[in-house]
């Protein structure tokens, strides 16, 4: 009797601490879940909850792997047509995606802010790519499928009144030596 309660508080003592370690095994996380999800939570600046999902190894390795099936965009693309630096920021920083990663149009992150007119987008993709040590001139040179570099596409898609002046922004980002070369030709 006295030996039986023993071994029955010994099999609680065991059921408990294996909840307890159960508590530490991460969900599997489905791919397909995970981008719409984090999409989501930026669209309703819930940052913070962004942040704390991708503390979560498996939710990086799903949000690094995640592309929209029809667009083939990934989280960074998303990222940059929503113009969310702070999505951008934490993607950078949390995710293994990068700015030259292609859609299935062949478009950088690059592309896609200059056609849609997204200065400060245009500048963290290029600075990201600065911080990892590639060459930023051939970042910039990225074709996509039809042949396009971001800055044949600057402001296709712009709508505002100030698209000159954006332009021009995203043409000397892209171009830094044309202001030299303009002033040179006007001589």
């Amino acid at each position: 009797d006295k030996a039986q309660k023993k071994l029955a508080r010994i099999n609680r003592l065991l059921s408990d601490h294996q909840t307890w370690l159960d508590s530490f095994i991460e969900e599997e996380v489905v791919v397909e879940d995970v981008g719409p999800d984090l999409i989501k939570a930026a669209r309703e600046g819930k940052i913070q909850w962004i942040d704390d999902m991708l503390a979560k190894e498996n939710v990086r390795i799903a949000a690094s792997d995640f592309k929209e099936e029809e667009t083939g965009q990934t989280l960074l693309h998303i990222a940059v047509l929503n113009d969310n630096e702070d999505f951008l920021a934490i993607l950078q920083d949390s995710t293994d995606l990068m700015p030259d990663d292609v859609d299935n149009d062949g478009r950088s992150c690059l592309h896609l802010a200059a056609m849609h007119g997204l200065v400060d987008m245009a500048e963290l993709v290029i600075e990201q790519i600065e911080d990892y040590g590639d060459s930023v001139d051939k970042f910039i040179a990225i074709e996509d499928r039809y042949g396009k570099k971001a800055m044949d596409m600057i402001c296709t898609n712009y709508v505002k009144e100030d698209k000159s002046t954006v332009r021009a922004e995203i043409e000397y980002l892209l171009d830094p030596n044309k202001a030299q070369r303009e002033a040179d030709e006007a001589e």
